[in-house]
Protein backbone atom coordinates (compact mmCIF):
# COMPACT_ATOMS: atom_id res chain seq x y z
CA UNK A 1 0.00 0.00 0.00
CA UNK A 2 1.47 3.30 -0.98
CA UNK A 3 2.13 5.51 1.68
CA UNK A 4 0.63 9.39 1.67
CA UNK A 5 2.94 12.26 1.31
CA UNK A 6 1.81 13.59 4.46
CA UNK A 7 3.74 10.03 5.95
CA UNK A 8 7.16 10.81 8.12
CA UNK A 9 9.20 8.90 5.19
CA UNK A 10 8.54 11.33 2.49
CA UNK A 11 10.72 13.71 4.68
CA UNK A 12 13.64 12.41 2.96
CA UNK A 13 12.60 14.29 -0.17
CA UNK A 14 11.03 17.69 1.09
CA UNK A 15 8.14 18.87 2.81
CA UNK A 16 4.44 19.18 2.61
CA UNK A 17 2.06 22.58 2.57
CA UNK A 18 -1.48 22.90 2.84
CA UNK A 19 -1.00 25.28 0.18
CA UNK A 20 1.03 26.39 -2.17
CA UNK A 21 4.00 28.78 -0.38
CA UNK A 22 4.67 32.10 -1.34
CA UNK A 23 8.08 30.95 -3.39
CA UNK A 24 6.23 28.65 -5.18
CA UNK A 25 3.96 31.16 -6.46
CA UNK A 26 6.58 33.11 -8.09
CA UNK A 27 8.02 30.33 -9.95
CA UNK A 28 6.48 29.54 -13.68
CA UNK A 29 3.91 26.67 -13.77
CA UNK A 30 2.54 24.48 -15.66
CA UNK A 31 -0.28 22.40 -15.47
CA UNK A 32 -0.74 18.52 -16.66
CA UNK A 33 -3.01 16.42 -18.15
CA UNK A 34 -1.75 12.52 -16.49
CA UNK A 35 -2.93 9.72 -18.22
CA UNK A 36 0.24 7.54 -19.06
CA UNK A 37 0.67 4.55 -16.23
CA UNK A 38 4.83 4.49 -16.50
CA UNK A 39 7.45 6.55 -17.08
CA UNK A 40 11.10 6.03 -18.45
CA UNK A 41 12.31 9.35 -17.27
CA UNK A 42 12.86 11.57 -14.35
CA UNK A 43 13.16 15.02 -13.67
CA UNK A 44 15.43 16.60 -11.22
CA UNK A 45 16.66 20.34 -10.50
CA UNK A 46 19.24 22.50 -8.36
CA UNK A 47 16.36 24.85 -7.03
CA UNK A 48 13.15 23.32 -4.88
CA UNK A 49 10.52 22.46 -7.33
CA UNK A 50 6.40 22.31 -6.18
CA UNK A 51 3.79 19.60 -7.13
CA UNK A 52 -0.30 20.57 -6.15
CA UNK A 53 -2.71 17.26 -7.56
CA UNK A 54 -5.76 19.70 -8.95
CA UNK A 55 -7.78 16.60 -10.01
CA UNK A 56 -8.09 12.92 -9.56
CA UNK A 57 -5.21 10.81 -7.06
CA UNK A 58 -1.65 10.74 -8.60
CA UNK A 59 1.08 9.11 -7.91
CA UNK A 60 4.59 10.70 -7.31
CA UNK A 61 7.69 8.35 -7.19
CA UNK A 62 11.45 10.29 -5.77
CA UNK A 63 14.75 9.21 -5.84
CA UNK A 64 18.02 10.38 -4.57
CA UNK A 65 20.73 8.47 -6.91
CA UNK A 66 17.82 8.21 -9.80
CA UNK A 67 17.57 4.50 -9.95
CA UNK A 68 16.06 2.95 -6.39
CA UNK A 69 12.40 5.17 -6.42
CA UNK A 70 10.29 5.48 -3.29
CA UNK A 71 6.60 5.45 -4.31
CA UNK A 72 4.13 7.85 -2.76
CA UNK A 73 0.25 9.31 -2.89
CA UNK A 74 0.40 13.02 -3.72
CA UNK A 75 -1.55 14.43 -0.45
CA UNK A 76 -1.35 18.56 -0.09
CA UNK A 77 1.03 20.31 -1.81
CA UNK A 78 4.49 19.25 -1.98
CA UNK A 79 8.06 20.71 -2.10
CA UNK A 80 10.90 18.81 -3.43
CA UNK A 81 14.14 19.02 -2.16
CA UNK A 82 17.07 20.25 -4.99
CA UNK A 83 19.10 17.25 -6.53
CA UNK A 84 16.30 14.48 -6.35
CA UNK A 85 14.61 12.72 -9.01
CA UNK A 86 11.18 12.58 -9.59
CA UNK A 87 8.08 12.04 -12.20
CA UNK A 88 4.49 11.18 -11.41
CA UNK A 89 1.42 8.82 -13.08
CA UNK A 90 -2.12 9.11 -12.54
CA UNK A 91 -3.36 6.43 -9.81
CA UNK A 92 -7.05 6.99 -10.86
CA UNK A 93 -8.04 6.91 -15.06
CA UNK A 94 -6.18 10.32 -14.89
CA UNK A 95 -5.64 12.99 -12.92
CA UNK A 96 -4.00 16.72 -12.92
CA UNK A 97 -1.34 18.25 -11.78
CA UNK A 98 0.70 21.59 -11.23
CA UNK A 99 4.14 21.90 -11.01
CA UNK A 100 5.63 24.73 -10.04
CA UNK A 101 9.56 25.27 -10.89
CA UNK A 102 12.53 26.88 -11.82
CA UNK A 103 12.83 27.09 -15.81
CA UNK A 104 16.39 27.75 -15.90
CA UNK A 105 17.19 24.81 -13.33
CA UNK A 106 15.03 21.99 -14.08
CA UNK A 107 16.24 18.96 -16.14
CA UNK A 108 15.38 15.50 -16.96
CA UNK A 109 17.39 12.17 -17.35
CA UNK A 110 16.45 8.66 -18.93
CA UNK A 111 16.18 6.23 -15.68
CA UNK A 112 17.42 2.58 -15.76
CA UNK A 113 14.50 0.54 -14.82
CA UNK A 114 11.14 2.43 -16.17
CA UNK A 115 8.47 3.16 -13.01
CA UNK A 116 4.73 1.94 -13.05
CA UNK A 117 2.06 2.17 -11.63
CA UNK A 118 0.30 -1.34 -10.73
CA UNK A 119 -2.96 -0.78 -9.54
CA UNK A 120 -4.81 -3.65 -6.92
CA UNK A 121 -7.06 -5.16 -9.18
CA UNK A 122 -8.73 -9.32 -9.53
CA UNK A 123 -7.23 -11.19 -11.37
CA UNK A 124 -9.70 -14.12 -10.92
CA UNK A 125 -13.27 -13.70 -11.39
CA UNK A 126 -15.77 -16.39 -10.72
CA UNK A 127 -18.68 -16.74 -12.54
CA UNK A 128 -21.01 -19.17 -11.04
CA UNK A 129 -21.44 -21.86 -8.84
CA UNK A 130 -23.08 -25.17 -9.79
CA UNK A 131 -22.71 -27.68 -7.23
CA UNK A 132 -22.48 -27.82 -3.67
CA UNK A 133 -22.63 -31.50 -1.72
CA UNK A 134 -21.55 -32.69 1.67
CA UNK A 135 -20.93 -36.47 1.21
CA UNK A 136 -20.20 -39.63 3.44
CA UNK A 137 -19.21 -42.26 1.53
CA UNK A 138 -19.18 -45.92 2.96
CA UNK A 139 -16.16 -48.53 3.31
CA UNK A 140 -16.05 -49.55 -0.50
CA UNK A 141 -17.62 -46.35 -2.56
CA UNK A 142 -16.59 -46.30 -6.20
CA UNK A 143 -17.17 -43.55 -8.34
CA UNK A 144 -16.48 -44.33 -11.77
CA UNK A 145 -14.63 -42.31 -14.33
CA UNK A 146 -15.82 -38.60 -15.61
CA UNK A 147 -14.44 -35.80 -17.41
CA UNK A 148 -15.64 -32.42 -15.29
CA UNK A 149 -15.74 -29.72 -18.00
CA UNK A 150 -15.50 -27.01 -14.74
CA UNK A 151 -13.57 -26.30 -11.57
CA UNK A 152 -14.17 -29.14 -8.66
CA UNK A 153 -12.66 -28.62 -5.04
CA UNK A 154 -12.89 -31.35 -3.05
CA UNK A 155 -12.12 -30.93 0.64
CA UNK A 156 -12.05 -34.12 2.92
CA UNK A 157 -13.65 -33.50 6.23
CA UNK A 158 -12.78 -37.12 7.73
CA UNK A 159 -11.52 -40.47 6.48
CA UNK A 160 -9.22 -40.83 3.31
CA UNK A 161 -10.28 -41.20 -0.29
CA UNK A 162 -8.53 -42.66 -3.28
CA UNK A 163 -8.70 -40.70 -6.28
CA UNK A 164 -6.97 -41.24 -10.03
CA UNK A 165 -6.90 -37.81 -12.40
CA UNK A 166 -5.14 -37.36 -15.75
CA UNK A 167 -3.65 -41.62 -14.59
CA UNK A 168 -1.97 -39.88 -11.33
CA UNK A 169 -2.89 -41.94 -8.20
CA UNK A 170 -3.64 -39.98 -4.87
CA UNK A 171 -4.60 -40.43 -1.21
CA UNK A 172 -6.65 -37.47 0.25
CA UNK A 173 -6.57 -37.74 3.76
CA UNK A 174 -8.81 -35.61 6.38
CA UNK A 175 -7.64 -31.86 5.75
CA UNK A 176 -6.68 -32.20 2.52
CA UNK A 177 -7.77 -30.27 -0.44
CA UNK A 178 -7.37 -30.75 -3.92
CA UNK A 179 -8.57 -28.45 -6.91
CA UNK A 180 -9.54 -29.67 -9.76
CA UNK A 181 -9.31 -27.95 -13.25
CA UNK A 182 -11.66 -28.62 -16.34
CA UNK A 183 -11.39 -31.30 -18.18
CA UNK A 184 -9.46 -33.48 -16.04
CA UNK A 185 -9.95 -37.08 -15.83
CA UNK A 186 -11.49 -38.43 -12.10
CA UNK A 187 -12.28 -41.19 -10.55
CA UNK A 188 -12.28 -42.38 -6.94
CA UNK A 189 -13.05 -44.59 -4.10
CA UNK A 190 -13.04 -44.69 -0.90
CA UNK A 191 -11.05 -48.07 1.24
CA UNK A 192 -12.36 -50.78 1.78
CA UNK A 193 -12.46 -50.47 5.58
CA UNK A 194 -13.10 -46.77 6.31
CA UNK A 195 -15.49 -44.41 5.64
CA UNK A 196 -14.82 -41.37 3.99
CA UNK A 197 -16.54 -37.44 4.58
CA UNK A 198 -15.98 -34.92 1.99
CA UNK A 199 -17.41 -31.70 0.49
CA UNK A 200 -17.22 -30.99 -3.30
CA UNK A 201 -17.86 -27.75 -4.84
CA UNK A 202 -18.08 -27.38 -8.78
CA UNK A 203 -18.07 -24.13 -9.83
CA UNK A 204 -17.14 -22.20 -13.17
CA UNK A 205 -14.52 -18.94 -13.75
CA UNK A 206 -14.52 -16.46 -15.86
CA UNK A 207 -10.89 -16.08 -15.83
CA UNK A 208 -8.52 -19.02 -16.35
CA UNK A 209 -6.99 -20.07 -12.80
CA UNK A 210 -2.98 -20.45 -13.02
CA UNK A 211 -1.87 -24.12 -12.59
CA UNK A 212 0.23 -24.05 -9.82
CA UNK A 213 -2.59 -25.97 -7.85
CA UNK A 214 -3.25 -28.47 -10.76
CA UNK A 215 -2.64 -31.94 -9.53
CA UNK A 216 -1.64 -30.40 -6.23
CA UNK A 217 -2.89 -31.68 -2.58
CA UNK A 218 -3.12 -29.34 0.25
CA UNK A 219 -2.58 -29.92 3.48
CA UNK A 220 -4.10 -27.32 5.75
CA UNK A 221 -2.75 -26.49 8.71
CA UNK A 222 -5.17 -24.37 10.63
CA UNK A 223 -8.52 -23.93 10.92
CA UNK A 224 -9.03 -20.47 8.42
CA UNK A 225 -10.16 -22.37 5.45
CA UNK A 226 -12.03 -24.98 7.68
CA UNK A 227 -13.58 -21.80 8.84
CA UNK A 228 -14.50 -20.28 5.33
CA UNK A 229 -16.24 -23.16 3.99
CA UNK A 230 -18.43 -23.29 7.05
CA UNK A 231 -19.69 -19.75 6.00
CA UNK A 232 -19.95 -20.82 2.44
CA UNK A 233 -21.78 -23.28 2.86
CA UNK A 234 -24.26 -21.01 5.49
CA UNK A 235 -24.69 -18.77 2.71
CA UNK A 236 -25.20 -21.17 -0.10
CA UNK A 237 -27.71 -22.74 1.68
CA UNK A 238 -29.74 -19.39 1.82
CA UNK A 239 -31.84 -18.54 -0.32
CA UNK A 240 -31.48 -14.46 -0.61
CA UNK A 241 -29.48 -12.85 -2.98
CA UNK A 242 -27.03 -11.47 -0.76
CA UNK A 243 -26.22 -14.52 0.79
CA UNK A 244 -25.24 -15.88 -2.61
CA UNK A 245 -22.95 -12.95 -3.30
CA UNK A 246 -21.30 -13.82 -0.22
CA UNK A 247 -20.85 -17.54 -1.16
CA UNK A 248 -19.16 -16.47 -3.93
CA UNK A 249 -16.90 -14.41 -2.06
CA UNK A 250 -15.91 -17.01 0.46
CA UNK A 251 -15.23 -19.49 -2.18
CA UNK A 252 -12.94 -17.14 -3.93
CA UNK A 253 -11.19 -16.63 -0.51
CA UNK A 254 -10.76 -19.96 -0.08
CA UNK A 255 -9.17 -20.67 -3.50
CA UNK A 256 -6.75 -18.01 -3.09
CA UNK A 257 -6.01 -19.12 0.67
CA UNK A 258 -5.10 -22.35 -1.22
CA UNK A 259 -2.48 -20.72 -3.85
CA UNK A 260 -0.90 -18.68 -0.89
CA UNK A 261 -0.50 -22.05 1.10
CA UNK A 262 1.12 -23.48 -1.61
CA UNK A 263 3.41 -20.45 -2.81
CA UNK A 264 4.51 -20.64 1.38
CA UNK A 265 4.94 -25.00 1.13
CA UNK A 266 7.23 -24.12 -1.71
CA UNK A 267 8.71 -20.93 -0.01
CA UNK A 268 9.27 -23.57 2.84
CA UNK A 269 11.81 -25.73 1.26
CA UNK A 270 14.88 -24.29 2.85
CA UNK A 271 18.37 -24.42 1.89
CA UNK A 272 20.93 -23.86 5.03
CA UNK A 273 21.27 -20.30 3.62
CA UNK A 274 17.98 -19.86 3.81
CA UNK A 275 17.36 -21.34 7.22
CA UNK A 276 20.16 -19.07 8.28
CA UNK A 277 18.43 -15.74 7.02
CA UNK A 278 14.91 -16.94 9.02
CA UNK A 279 16.75 -17.02 12.37
CA UNK A 280 18.29 -14.08 11.76
CA UNK A 281 14.85 -12.43 11.04
CA UNK A 282 13.62 -13.92 13.55
CA UNK A 283 16.23 -13.08 16.31
CA UNK A 284 15.24 -9.34 15.07
CA UNK A 285 11.71 -9.65 15.66
CA UNK A 286 12.32 -10.72 19.18
CA UNK A 287 14.79 -7.72 19.32
CA UNK A 288 12.69 -5.12 17.87
CA UNK A 289 9.55 -7.01 20.54
CA UNK A 290 12.08 -6.32 23.43
CA UNK A 291 12.82 -3.28 22.74
CA UNK A 292 9.58 -1.86 22.36
CA UNK A 293 7.57 -3.77 24.72
CA UNK A 294 6.37 -0.49 25.90
CA UNK A 295 4.52 -0.23 22.75
CA UNK A 296 1.32 -0.94 21.60
CA UNK A 297 2.95 -4.02 19.09
CA UNK A 298 0.28 -5.67 16.58
CA UNK A 299 0.93 -9.09 14.96
CA UNK A 300 -0.18 -7.06 11.63
CA UNK A 301 2.68 -4.61 12.30
CA UNK A 302 5.35 -6.49 12.86
CA UNK A 303 4.10 -8.40 9.42
CA UNK A 304 4.51 -5.32 7.48
CA UNK A 305 7.84 -3.82 9.20
CA UNK A 306 8.91 -7.20 8.50
CA UNK A 307 7.90 -8.09 5.33
CA UNK A 308 6.87 -11.24 6.00
CA UNK A 309 3.14 -12.85 5.96
CA UNK A 310 0.72 -13.44 8.96
CA UNK A 311 0.55 -16.93 8.61
CA UNK A 312 4.36 -17.48 7.90
CA UNK A 313 5.02 -15.31 11.35
CA UNK A 314 2.46 -17.35 13.55
CA UNK A 315 4.23 -20.72 12.13
CA UNK A 316 7.64 -19.42 13.39
CA UNK A 317 6.39 -18.68 16.52
CA UNK A 318 4.61 -22.01 16.86
CA UNK A 319 8.10 -23.69 15.57
CA UNK A 320 10.53 -21.94 18.11
CA UNK A 321 7.79 -21.50 21.70
CA UNK A 322 5.37 -22.99 20.22
CA UNK A 323 2.59 -20.34 21.10
CA UNK A 324 1.74 -17.37 18.67
CA UNK A 325 3.48 -14.16 18.71
CA UNK A 326 0.38 -12.47 20.23
CA UNK A 327 0.77 -14.66 23.16
CA UNK A 328 4.46 -14.30 23.00
CA UNK A 329 4.24 -10.43 23.28
CA UNK A 330 1.88 -10.84 25.94
CA UNK A 331 4.53 -12.38 28.17
CA UNK A 332 7.12 -10.71 27.46
CA UNK A 333 4.51 -7.86 28.55
CA UNK A 334 3.96 -9.61 31.92
CA UNK A 335 7.60 -10.54 32.86
CA UNK A 336 8.51 -6.96 32.48
CA UNK A 337 6.16 -5.58 34.63
CA UNK A 338 6.76 -8.74 37.33
CA UNK A 339 10.60 -6.98 37.09
CA UNK A 340 8.82 -3.53 37.19
CA UNK A 341 7.08 -4.01 40.60
CA UNK A 342 10.18 -5.73 41.89
CA UNK A 343 11.84 -2.42 41.37
CA UNK A 344 9.00 -0.44 43.55
CA UNK A 345 9.37 2.76 41.18
CA UNK A 346 6.05 2.48 39.87
CA UNK A 347 2.09 2.07 41.13
CA UNK A 348 0.11 -0.69 39.54
CA UNK A 349 -1.72 1.82 36.96
CA UNK A 350 1.53 3.50 36.07
CA UNK A 351 3.11 0.03 35.03
CA UNK A 352 -0.08 -1.16 33.24
CA UNK A 353 0.18 2.34 31.25
CA UNK A 354 3.96 2.24 30.32
CA UNK A 355 3.85 -1.34 28.94
CA UNK A 356 0.52 -0.11 26.60
CA UNK A 357 -2.13 -2.07 28.42
CA UNK A 358 -5.53 -0.84 27.52
CA UNK A 359 -7.06 -0.41 30.85
CA UNK A 360 -5.46 -1.66 34.84
CA UNK A 361 -8.07 -3.77 35.35
CA UNK A 362 -7.51 -5.60 31.97
CA UNK A 363 -3.46 -5.36 33.12
CA UNK A 364 -4.69 -7.12 36.72
CA UNK A 365 -6.10 -10.30 35.12
CA UNK A 366 -3.66 -10.85 32.33
CA UNK A 367 -1.10 -10.92 35.34
CA UNK A 368 -2.86 -12.66 37.92
CA UNK A 369 -3.95 -15.82 35.02
CA UNK A 370 -0.01 -15.66 34.38
CA UNK A 371 1.25 -15.78 37.39
CA UNK A 372 -1.66 -16.94 39.57
CA UNK A 373 -1.24 -14.29 41.59
CA UNK A 374 -2.92 -10.08 41.82
CA UNK A 375 -0.23 -7.34 41.09
CA UNK A 376 -0.85 -5.74 43.83
CA UNK A 377 -0.42 -9.09 45.64
CA UNK A 378 2.38 -9.18 44.39
CA UNK A 379 3.99 -6.06 45.21
CA UNK A 380 3.25 -6.79 48.61
CA UNK A 381 4.92 -9.71 48.80
CA UNK A 382 7.94 -7.90 47.32
CA UNK A 383 7.69 -5.07 49.66
CA UNK A 384 7.95 -7.77 52.36
CA UNK A 385 10.87 -9.75 51.06
CA UNK A 386 12.47 -6.29 51.02
CA UNK A 387 11.96 -5.40 54.48
CA UNK A 388 13.08 -8.75 55.98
Amino acid sequence: MLRRTTNFKFQDFGEVHNTPPKEAKEMSYHILQLKAKSFDRAFFSSTPTYLENMSGITMVALSHDGIHFKKFVLHRTIEIDPNVYFNFVPITDHSELKIYYNEATLNEKKIQDPIEYKPISSKIAMKEIYTNYYYIRKAGYFFPEQILPFYVLLYIDEGEIEIECDEHAYCLKANDCLLLYPDQKLSMHTKSDQNCSYLMISFLMETTLDTSLKNIIIHLRNREVYSLLSKYMKAVQNDHEIEHELAIVYLKEVVLMLFRERIETQANEYNPMQVHYENALFNEILIYIQTHIDQNISVEALCERFQISRSKIQNIFKEKFDIGPKQYISNVKLDRAKEMIQEHKYTISEISDRLGFTSVHYFSRKFKSHFSIAPTDYAKQCQKQKEF
